[in-house]
């Protein structure tokens, strides 16, 4: 039998890979993530902004670390795919094993790289089109040089010089349209971004009750040009809030919504002999909003919904990498109460296998995402028994019964009120019967009373209704069944019916031959836009019947030839059917 040798597209597979990285901030964990396979004690970021010879305002980067190093041998690994020449760190477990994430780098236009190893020579890399390259499937270009040739190239770069040993990336108009990024990378939220999803931002400590001890110290500058240095650890409250008399002083009427207590289970050991690590929070409201800033709230900013980062994550080297909001909905899953469906609970487990871009759990075996689910599900029952929990739950559910009943209440009330201000109103129909009904308040009793009148005379609107929908207010198809009216008896269209005609209605002005209201805000003269912008004129003509008739009326010369008729009811009633408005004759009390 003949061998068959394998191929490979390197330039393909580089592209695939690098585009895998949906979010350009993730270029920020896998250079921390670097150097901290690096041993690097301290890290500086900076995201700036750089004008391109084109005239764009870009974005760019600079990552330095005083980590090892890279060698010949270690370099080239750098800007290959499938390599990773890390050697062991005492202390530190390896992050990076596939040699993927470096790649999301070739997302820049330009890439520039300056290393030493301890002892070692100094070392320069640049890839001038790494962008271009990947675009076109192609593997990017590296060009390398060392000692002195390197030192007159990190000067004419301005670029750090690792010393004694250390790394220096560049990244120049990190992705395409990179203007558009300039918001993302400030400082505020890069240092939320790294406390949540890189090794800085590690839930160990967390779990395991040990101190915080933070692998390098981290100094950031975001394009806003605040620089700060960002604190180790995810951020996870320092204490419990339990105590009745803490939890009043907060707040007095709610203390519950400043209510939290921290679970930790660690080195659990699931079905299959796996070992999972989970820490558990469960907060109130208040306490949480409170210590998440970058929760977006009710009528104001915010980083992101609180959907979005709370629920069950789960996390590879005590990094959140996956959330699984289906899981809290599963049939299986302990029912949590109300708006408390969202606990923040992390995962780890170092069993999970990655997808290359470090955003799935997905390549993991089925059996253990089961056997870690089955154990989330009993955490949460046994949170939920806690005691502290178990009262929480009480005293917010029994809040929040008093405020739906409070509520219904204060509803009932109005509701009582309006109605005594109700208007009773009499009109005498064609066949000389009189008819009473209520004034109509909006768009829907508008409709009712339509409804009504088109049961005891058909001929006060001149048209047949065939049907209505209400999936953007009320609208009416219509067929004519009397004369003179603006619709040929064998065809329909749309009539729309408003409460009060205003300068704008939702339909454009081709398909729409009609306008119901109450009544109307709109003067003879005044412009009225439909939905596409086209304007009509309203117009008002007193009739040798002696009532008013009102039309939408477009402009002369116009693409629309019909003018759109306008039935003001109030108006209609008051001058053909002897309409008639009193107080509510039966006004009731609670």
């Amino acid at each position: 039998m003949q061998p068959i040798e394998i191929r490979v597209n390197p330039g393909r597979e580089v592209a695939e890979i690098s585009h895998d990285f949906a979010r350009p901030v993730e270029v920020v964990r896998e250079a921390l993530h670097n150097s901290y396979d690096a041993g690097a004690e301290s890290v500086e970021v900076r995201a700036f902004t750089q004008m391109l010879p084109d005239g764009r305002r870009a974005l760019s980067l600079e990552i330095h670390d005083d980590g090892i190093g890279m060698t010949d041998v270690s370099i080239s690994s750098f800007f290959g795919l499938g390599f990773s020449e890390k050697p062991p760190i005492h202390g530190r477990r390896k992050i990076g094993y596939k040699g993927h994430g470096t790649k999301i780098f070739y997302q820049a236009k330009e890439l520039y790289l300056a290393t030493r190893a301890p002892g070692g020579p100094l070392l320069f890399a640049r890839v001038t089109e790494a962008r271009e390259a990947v675009v076109n499937n192609r593997a990017p270009s590296v060009e390398f040089c060392r000692d002195d040739e390197a030192l007159v190239e990190l000067k004419r770069l301005n670029l750090r010089e690792p010393t004694p040993k250390g790394t220096t990336l560049r990244l120049v108009d990190y992705t395409p349209d990179s203007g558009r990024l300039i918001s993302d990378f400030k400082t505020y939220p890069l240092e939320n971004y790294i406390r949540w999803f890189t090794v800085h931002g590690s839930f160990e400590h967390v779990v395991r009750s040990t101190a915080a001890n933070a692998p390098f110290r981290l100094r950031l500058t975001g394009t806003d040009e605040v620089t700060k240095d960002v604190t180790f650890g995810h951020p996870w409250p320092e204490s419990d809030r339990l105590a009745m008399d803490q939890l009043r002083r907060l707040d007095d009427r709610r203390p519950f919504n400043y209510f939290c207590k921290s679970f930790r289970y660690p080195q659990r050991v699931i079905d299959g002999g796996y070992k999972i690590d989970l820490a558990v929070l469960f907060e109130g409201r208040r306490n949480r909003l409170e210590r998440d800033p970058g929760i977006r709230r009710q009528r104001s900013g915010g980083l992101y919904a609180e959907e979005e980062r709370y629920g069950v994550w789960l996390c590879k080297d005590f990094v959140p990498v996956e959330l699984k909001p289906e899981w809290l909905l599963d049939e299986d899953c302990p029912k949590l109460f109300a708006d408390l469906r969202n606990p923040l609970v992390l995962v780890n487990c170092q069993d999970f296998k990655l997808i290359a871009n470090r955003g799935s759990v997905g390549n993991s075996a089925p059996q253990l995402l089961e056997a870690v689910k089955k154990d989330v599900f009993q955490v949460l029952g046994e949170v939920q028994d806690d005691r502290h929990v178990t009262r929480f739950l009480t005293e917010y559910q029994e809040d929040l019964f008093s405020r739906i009943r409070e509520k219904d209440k204060k509803a009932l009330q109005r509701r009582v009120e309006r109605y005594n201000d109700k208007r009773r109103m009499t009109v005498k129909l064609s066949h000389g019967k009189k008819h009473e009904f209520w004034e109509p308040q909006r768009e829907i009793t508008l409709f009712g009373l339509i409804a009504e009148l088109q049961v005891l005379d058909r001929s006060v609107l001149g048209f047949e209704i065939l049907d209505y929908d209400d999936h953007h207010g009320i609208d009416l198809l219509v067929r004519r069944n009397g004369t003179g009216q603006v619709l040929d008896r064998q065809k329909v269209a749309y009539v729309e019916l408003k409460f009060e005609l205003g300068p704008q209605v939702n339909h454009a002005f081709d398909h729409l031959f009609g306008i119901v209201c109450w009544e109307k805000s709109v003067n003879p003269n005044d412009p009225v836009l439909d939905a596409t912008g086209a304007q009509c004129s309203y117009q008002e003509t007193k009739g040798t019947d002696g009532l008013t008739h009102s039309h939408l009326v477009p402009p002369p010369n116009g693409a629309l030839t019909h003018n759109v008729r306008v039935v003001v009811l109030k108006r209609l009633l008051e001058e053909k059917y002897a309409l008639n408005s009193h107080s509510n004759p039966r006004p009731i009390k609670r």
